[in-house]
């Protein structure tokens, strides 16, 4: 499968990575002897089923999931592999504990809670199993005898004292730090239903009522021809393959109005039609109109396009309280075409969460800046931060309103308490009469070029990165760039003494750069050595392209290609990870309590990098 472009990383001074667990339903295996399953499924593939009773949470890592094998369809014919051994200490009293250990030697397995048995008859317990590591979970298994019973929805221990059945509950539900925080509700590589036959299945088998039990099912990337597949699906005759191919995955949101947005990202080719809850929500690559079995997508996709993933964003409307239906139709753009394939991520934003955007060296009333501004506009961000340059060429009173209110007027008010835009100055600002036509133009706090304020869980700094120089009329800031400046002292000052989850400082001039200009060292604040709050990332303009540059294990990026010429990099500096100045384009930001992600994405929906901080107030 394509790597979705992306990285995580822990925020060391608040707290480790969270814990990723799936949800799950599962019985435990009947054999005393390590067994190795045939085929393997990952729990996160598994619809979830609560049985009731008590309760066994399992908590994996994201890259460690555990499997399960079996008829999945019948709870029959379950098996959750584990090693343990069932102690009963004192069987009339009715305790006991229980040990696990995997069979991976690098995974770790920790029970949390011990037994608690019944007085006679059927005793039942109560288990709580933690599985954390770096290493997928091969199988394991329970080290007794024990046996499913379906009558009792539960497994019965045979040993140690054959007169006592022991019955305990599974159910694996996820209480998922990680999956709560950003909302995932289907992963990347997650197994899908597919239909590979060739046949017009019409619109039916969009429906949640359909019934797709006897569909095969695998987990993404799927598709033929590239070599790439995790599953591999039927393409139907040499020189005539079918057109289109059908997926659906069911997942639960228990309470809709917890979330807000939603953010679909695909991986396709050639074409693709998506359907939640019966309702399409989004066509790639296809005519407009009716779509048929036989419709082909408008063009082939090859190349780098065929491993590059998209994003939109989706109203969260259409999600209902239980089980939704996600249905996806892929399409060749004709028989003779090559090959096929097919992923998805979708992501909901909570509703408690902060979700923004970042734009810089925007304002000049482009086309490009038309694009960049309906891309924004369709993520329905909270609110913008600006990098600079909001004005060209020279910041003045008869061009602002044409370069900004134009295209970013919903988001801009004379009251701070309604104001959804939150600009930093560039040098293009400071042009004209001591920036007094965009001082002018924006209600914003404190002295208004430089700034902070909360919103949601983030702390937001508005830098004036522009040195004072003199011309005809004053130009920069007054109060210095520098660290030690007046400017410089006093915002350090506010981001060490934060309270909020995470602080982010923004501005025009790059600390570090491989564009055209550089790095600004004037601008390598002490922003990871404060003796209290640090900054979780910096973000800067002024080159006219996008790039992430980790220094020390801080991200500094580079985003100023929303609506001015683009500029390519030159040689990448030390800790340059991702340049890109192809296309024009913004960044979205999502912020929960404990997880901060950053997202660029082209005009044309394409990701280009993926970056997530975790801890903040966790």
């Amino acid at each position: 499968m394509p790597p979705l472009p992306s990285e995580s990383i822990p925020a060391a001074s608040r707290g480790g990575q969270r814990i990723l667990c799936w949800l799950a339903t599962a019985a435990l295996a009947a054999s005393a002897l390590p067994i190795r399953p045939a085929a393997l499924a990952p729990l996160g593939s598994l619809p979830p089923t609560i049985i009731g009773g008590t309760s066994i949470e399992l908590h994996v890592s994201p890259g460690s999931p555990a499997y399960v094998s079996g008829d999945l369809n019948d709870p029959h014919d379950r098996a959750l592999y584990w090693q343990a051994a069932i102690d009963v200490s004192d069987p009339d009293t009715g305790t006991g504990d229980l040990s696990v250990a995997a069979v991976s030697s690098h995974v770790e397995v920790v029970p949390h809670a011990s037994l608690v048995l019944g007085a006679s008859g059927r005793h039942f317990g109560e288990v709580t199993l933690r599985v954390d590591g770096t290493a997928p979970v091969e199988g394991v298994q329970f080290g007794t005898p024990i046996e499913w019973d379906p009558g009792q929805r539960g497994i019965r221990s045979m040993e140690p004292n054959p007169d006592i059945d022991i019955y305990l509950p599974i159910v694996l539900r996820g209480v998922d730090d990680a999956a709560s925080s950003s909302g995932q509700l289907v992963p990347a590589g997650a197994t899908w239903k597919y239909h590979d036959a060739g046949a017009d299945l019409g619109s039916a088998w969009r429906s949640n009522e359909f019934d797709d039990s006897a569909w095969p099912a695998g987990p993404a990337q799927l598709g033929y021809g590239d070599g790439d597949e995790v599953t591999v699906v039927e393409s139907g005759p040499a020189g005539s393959h079918y057109v289109t191919t059908y997926f659906r995955r069911s997942f639960v949101v228990n309470s809709p109005a917890d979330y807000k947005i939603l953010d679909l990202r695909l991986l396709r080719d050639d074409g693709v039609v998506v359907y939640l809850n019966g309702q399409e929500i989004k066509r790639m690559n296809m005519p407009a109109g009716a779509i048929a079995a036989t419709t082909p997508a408008t063009g082939a996709v090859g190349g780098a396009d065929e491993n590059m993933w998209y994003q939109s964003a989706v109203s969260s409307n259409l999600l209902i309280a239980g089980t939704n239906v996600l249905a996806v139709e892929t399409h060749q753009a004709g028989p003779a075409s090559s090959d096929i394939s097919f992923d998805l991520l979708l992501t909901a934003t909570p509703a408690r969460a902060a979700r923004f955007a970042a734009i810089g060296d925007y304002g000049n009333a482009s086309p490009a800046e038309g694009q960049v501004a309906s891309l924004v506009a369709s993520w329905d961000p909270d609110f913008i931060i600006t990098l600079g340059d909001n004005n060209y060429p020279v910041g003045a009173q008869a061009t602002i309103e044409a370069n900004i209110g134009a295209f970013y007027g919903d988001y801009i008010a004379a009251d701070l308490g309604t104001n959804r835009f939150w600009p930093s100055m560039g040098n293009h600002d400071w042009y004209t009469n001591d920036a007094i036509p965009y001082l002018s133009y924006f209600t914003l706090p404190g002295n208004e070029r430089y700034y902070d304020l909360v919103r949601g869980p983030v702390h937001l700094f508005a830098i004036d990165s522009e040195a004072l120089h003199q011309g005809n009329s004053q130009q920069g800031e007054p109060d210095g760039v520098t660290a030690g400046s007046v400017q410089g002292v006093d915002m350090l000052a506010r981001i060490n003494n934060s309270t909020a989850c995470w602080q982010l400082p923004y501005f025009h001039h790059p600390p570090y750069s491989s564009g055209v200009h550089g790095s600004n060292t004037n601008l390598q604040w002490p922003f990871q050595d404060n003796q209290g709050a640090e900054a979780d990332a910096v973000l800067a303009g002024h080159e006219h392209d996008y790039e992430r540059v980790m220094v020390n294990g801080l991200p500094y990026f580079v985003n100023g290609s929303a609506g001015a010429g683009l500029r390519p990099l030159g040689t990448p500096i030390a800790g340059s990870v991702v340049g890109y100045a192809a296309k024009h384009g913004a960044m979205l930001m999502t912020a929960t309590q404990t997880m901060l992600a950053f997202t660029f994405i082209s005009v044309d929906g394409e990701v280009i990098d993926t970056y997530t901080v975790t801890g903040g107030c966790g």
